[in-house]
């Protein structure tokens, strides 16, 4: 039988995991509060879960990528917000789906580069772009620094994309 709880806990998630996705895309910008609710969560799903749940394995793995994708930002080759959406969502894959988040969200980066890249990509992203964003009068440090060719990436999609994966999954194993 399947845990209420666990259940909501996850849709909640999920809810997180589109907004991250959506402000990502809109102001190249994950506010803290969205990877900080997907930590809240965490709880409660250890809490009413009925399988047994790799919490030390889902802490190894966020630490991990957190200080991984420290390394990017610092490279510039990934933004702050990025970074702790991703470092939040190894929370939720742990040792056992943790190369699959890594799997989809390099795909999924990959499929958005490519798709940005095309005429109707740069169309789509400035038509859901913030006025501000899409002026290019975001505040300094706000901007997502993925770059292809130039041009900034909103790769908390991509995150997003690979969270949702897991997150179906775990709700399959309740």
């Amino acid at each position: 039988m399947t845990s209420l709880l666990d259940q909501l806990a996850c849709l909640l998630v999920a809810v997180v995991a589109l907004a991250a996705a959506w402000t990502d895309l809109r102001r190249f910008r994950i506010p803290n509060a969205l990877p900080l609710m997907l930590l809240a969560l965490y709880p409660l799903h250890l809490a009413t879960a009925n399988t047994p749940v790799d919490w030390q394995g889902g802490l190894s793995l966020a630490l991990i990528l957190l200080l991984g994708g420290f390394a990017l930002f610092a490279a510039g080759l990934l933004g702050a917000g990025d970074v702790k959406l991703l470092a939040a969502a190894g929370l939720w894959a742990a040792r056992d789906l943790g190369g699959e988040l890594v799997l989809i969200t390099t795909l999924a980066g990959g499929a958005l580069a490519l798709t940005l890249l095309t005429p109707w990509g740069k169309l789509v992203l400035a038509a859901v772009q913030t006025p501000e964003t899409a002026a290019g009068k975001v505040a300094s440090g706000a901007v997502a620094i993925a770059r292809l060719g130039g041009q900034t990436m909103p790769y908390g999609v991509a995150i997003a994309i690979a969270l949702l994966v897991i997150v179906a999954q775990r709700a399959k194993q309740l």
